[in-house]
């Protein structure tokens, strides 16, 4: 085999971008969407929040869409689209007839890029407007899911916000001042402290350090920073005590240093209520990571998802109630280790979601709904409270995600559904009906059309993973071709990141992308994996490198007995992070079975990340120590050889496929040095490889770098493949 990779042709690179641009258009997903009675008797309007990749602006377009449709879901008319890209945040009031907006320009002060303004819009008129970096409050507004707040108040006379705490002016230690600069303008400075260093939150998250709660009254026109929350607390996702004696919220601990949180429900947290005298009263229990709190329309419970602190960063989660009444916290569902079944004879293996829906109760304050990974597909339920019995009222395919957005105040339930081959749709039930069925019935009814997609003769089809130890079974999904002759597709073996997240059901225009080039795609939930019990995800820790590599390679073995048409010959690698961590271990663990590997930030050398990432427990929890803060990790001989046997790096020797790797340059989760040196050790064993180096975070989700990735990748498949 030769050593150089052949070049494509011109008209080879054009197809594959034409087809890139094809099937990126049509690649929208829902932001978000609520569901509201009109002032027209027996009708509804359903507003969504869409995001639409633009190849042309290089970013991607917000698109808000007004439906008007009534209680049975037979007619519908789409009032209007319009462009809110410029909106970071927005929240309707709960009368309906106002809507807060944060949004942004470009600044034309130097030291800050970004000017914020918040406004209040009310029947399609400007009522009031705050430039809050004029006001200098605060700094910058939470926009992210963990700390992010905008609500309206109960009586829609105020709306509250997060933001980063204001910073004092800094100066260097000598500096000539201008005349006009009063005593008071130095007093406020802190000489000698403009290179201060503080740690932040990490990944997407940086430079975002010490957020506070702005709350803005509407009536008196005035902006104030409540203050009592302590200073080794970050406080977010804040929402609205009902008797209006204050706010309730999460805080996440930040003593004695900050962790990266994106992605990681193992920080150690609080659900608080903060009164309007200062009062700050911890709800939850010690040594817990908790997350979206939601209280009943009657005022009586509040609610919430925990789990403990510690280990994996992220696994299935409890939900929990407070009687208001007496702050008395119970549990509503519990932790599932394996499988456990719901009321309706549905399979369940736990909670794994994060996020529990803005309007998540029915109006009788009974139910509580939310979505969850399950397997391969999202699942959603009803809880009844009182007694904790689990529901299932997902779509009645198989193949299909569902995922709740919105419940309105008289119990439609509104959803986003999407399979492989059905882009994003919204749709909606009465849940009074489905109730008094006896959850025998339940029909989702589609409010919106998807997008059309050319998918050819394409399926998807679910496989049980056997032959990996008597008790243990995996899972993947097969998207591809559907019989066509023996050994003629080549197949990508695609493991998702994490470890501990899944593939989930639902439309992804990379495979689509992918299917429509002639390749299958072989996506494997392996052992470690959420959405198949507890048990089913602690089996990894400890055995990263290994069992999650045994699993996806006898997934792919299972897959060429099922599916004949597949050419052991042509297996290509693609994956991301911990995915990028498995293809790399793959083509060293089975040099003579891959054509090619496509890395995106892979996870190349455990011991040297363990150093630099900003989740540093992260590494030593895979390899089946504790983390005891990154001094205990320098001083213990096990904890180093765990790392470094681990790790990809350690067999790089063995490597033959060629590889490419997708490093992003701002990337503080898997920071690229350790994959440059992988790089480096590919070409010192005369191993065919090449390095992109985006301007990007760990994502690379920019829609230029998106672009310039999944083409490149598909371009170094195909020349691969071409190698003699």
């Amino acid at each position: 085999m030769t050593s150089e990779l052949p070049e494509l042709s011109r008209e080879e690179v054009e197809k594959v971008v034409e087809l890139y641009k094809e099937t990126f258009q049509h690649a929208i997903r829902v932001v978000s969407a609520t569901i509201r009675p009109s002032p027209k008797s027996g009708s509804y309007f359903v507003t969504s929040q869409w995001s639409q990749r633009s190849l042309e602006r290089g970013s991607p377009m917000q698109i808000m869409r007004t439906i008007l449709t009534d209680s049975s879901f037979t007619y519908r008319l789409d009032v209007n689209a319009v462009d809110i890209s410029h909106w970071v945040l927005h929240a309707q009031s709960n009368s309906g007839n106002s809507r807060a907006v944060i949004h942004t320009t470009p600044s034309d002060d130097p030291k800050t890029k970004t000017k914020y303004f918040l406004e209040i819009w009310s029947d399609e008129m400007l009522l009031q407007a705050f430039d809050l970096s004029a006001l200098n409050l605060h700094g910058p507004i939470y926009t992210d899911e963990m700390f992010g707040t905008l609500r309206w108040s109960k009586k829609d006379d105020k709306v509250v916000y997060i933001a980063e705490k204001k910073q004092p002016k800094t100066a260097p230690f000598y500096q000539q001042k201008a005349k006009t600069d009063t005593k008071e303008d130095q007093c406020e400075e802190r000489v000698g402290e403009q290179y201060l260093y503080e740690d932040d939150w990490g990944e997407q998250m940086s430079p975002k350090t010490h957020p506070v709660i702005a709350v803005c009254d509407i009536i008196k026109k005035n902006i104030d920073i409540l203050k009592g929350v302590p200073d080794d607390i970050s406080p977010g996702q804040i929402i609205w005590e009902p008797s209006g004696n204050g706010v309730v919220g999460l805080g996440v601990y930040h003593k004695p240093r900050r962790l990266g949180i994106i992605f990681c429900t193992n920080r150690r947290s609080c659900i608080f209520h903060l009164s309007w005298d200062e009062q700050f009263t911890v709800l939850s229990d010690e040594n817990m990571s908790v997350f979206s709190p939601k209280f009943s329309p009657d005022g009586k419970y509040l609610v919430w998802l925990q789990r403990p602190i510690g280990g994996p960063h992220h696994t299935t989660c409890e939900l929990v109630k407070c009687d208001w009444s007496t702050k008395r916290v119970t549990t509503v569902v519990d932790i599932v280790k394996t499988v456990s079944s719901t009321k309706n004879g549905k399979l369940f293996f736990g909670i794994y979601s994060t996020k529990l829906p803005e309007n998540c109760w029915s109006s009788d304050s009974k139910y509580v709904f939310l979505s969850s990974c399950q397997n391969f597909c999202v699942q959603s339920y009803a809880i009844k409270i009182d007694d904790g019995s689990v529901w299932d009222i997902s779509s009645s395919c198989e193949e299909e995600s569902t995922s709740i957005l919105d419940v309105s105040a008289d119990d439609f339930v509104l959803c986003c559904k999407s399979s492989y081959s059905l882009p994003p749709v919204l749709a909606a039930l009465y849940f009074p009906a489905v109730e008094k069925q006896s959850f025998n019935e339940i029909t989702w009814n589609c409010l919106t059309k998807p997008s059309p997609i050319n998918d050819g003769n394409i399926i998807s089809k679910f496989i049980v993973v056997d032959k990996l130890t008597k008790e243990e079974r995996g899972y993947a999904i097969y998207y591809g071709p559907d019989k066509k002759e023996d050994q003629s597709i080549p197949v990508i073996l695609y493991p998702h990141g994490g470890p501990h997240a899944c593939t989930s059901i639902a439309f992804s225009p990379a495979w689509q992308l992918f299917s429509r080039l002639g390749l299958a795609v072989l996506i494997v939930n392996y052992r470690g994996s959420t959405g198949c019990g507890k048990d089913f995800l602690d089996a990894l820790l400890g055995h990263v490198g290994s069992l999650d590599v045994k699993d996806c390679f006898v997934a792919l073995q299972n897959s060429f007995d099922k599916f004949p048409w597949l050419d052991p010959k042509n297996v290509l690698l693609f994956g991301g992070s911990h995915g990028g961590f498995l293809v790399t271990h793959l083509s060293s663990q089975y040099p003579d079975d891959f054509k090619a590997v496509v890395a995106v930030n892979p996870v190349v050398n455990l011991t040297a990340m363990a150093y630099i990432t900003d989740i540093p427990d992260w590494t030593t929890v895979e390899v089946g120590h504790s983390y005891d803060g990154i001094s205990e990790v320098m001083n213990n001989p096990e904890v180093w050889k765990a790392l470094w046997s681990s790790s990809p790096m350690c067999n790089v020797k063995k490597v033959k496929a060629p590889t490419l790797l997708l490093l992003g340059k701002k990337d503080l989760r898997v920071p690229p040095s350790p994959g440059l040196s992988y790089y480096q050790a590919l070409k010192e064993v005369n191993v065919p490889t090449k390095v992109f180096y985006y301007d990007d975070n760990h994502s690379l989700g920019t829609v230029p770098v998106e672009m310039d990735m999944l083409i490149n990748a598909v371009l170094w498949f195909k020349r691969c493949m071409k190698r003699i």
